[in-house]
């Protein structure tokens, strides 16, 4: 039996997983991962975390409001203070 099969789909293997870790660095440096809800959720998490549970819609701290459910940028923000930045809790 050939092991041509075999060495084929490790080597895809550690080449799928060495590219998805270059775009994990890429990605992490560059913010480049974040659309437009994690913007939101991450700005809500650190409003909160800052003492501004939910902005205005209009204010002196800029616009605000959302239609999110808070559990998870409450989450965020309390992991944000307890590990010092936004990024390792998100």
């Amino acid at each position: 039996m050939t092991k041509l099969p075999r060495l084929a789909l490790i080597f895809a293997t550690v080449l799928l997983i060495g590219l998805t870790l270059v775009r994990l660095a890429q990605s992490w440096i560059y913010d480049s991962h974040l659309d437009h809800v994690a913007g939101v959720w991450i700005a809500l998490a650190l409003d909160l975390k800052n003492g501004t549970f939910y902005r205005a819609a209009s204010g002196p701290l800029g616009y605000g409001g959302t239609r999110f459910f808070p559990l998870y940028f409450c989450l965020h923000a309390a992991g944000a203070r307890l590990l010092g930045g936004w990024r390792l809790p998100g």
